[in-house]
């Protein structure tokens, strides 16, 4: 039986109370259609997705990959994010 090493690292992190994301991370806004509503992407070095919430929910998805304190930085960067243009994320 083989295990995924990056996850369990990954929680390991994120125990520790550190951001296993710290090197670089990227954001991306996705228009919605009319029935999915627009969402925000963030993804790490390797384009893996870490968080995907709508900019009017925001708390649960930033705080299980441990970047809630960064929030109000991530939505104001977000809200003048055009569509689809990826972007460094440095907060």
């Amino acid at each position: 039986m083989t295990h995924r090493i990056s996850g369990t690292l990954r929680e390991f992190y994120y125990l520790a109370g550190e951001n296993p994301y710290s090197n670089r991370m990227y954001i991306l806004k996705i228009h919605g259609t009319q029935k999915i509503p627009d969402f925000i992407q963030i993804r790490d070095n390797d384009f893996t997705l870490i968080a995907y919430f709508r900019l009017n929910n925001p708390k649960r998805a930033l705080s299980r990959c441990n970047l809630l304190d960064k929030m109000d930085q991530i939505l104001e960067i977000a809200k003048d994010l055009p569509y689809g243009i990826v972007k460094e994320l440095n907060v």
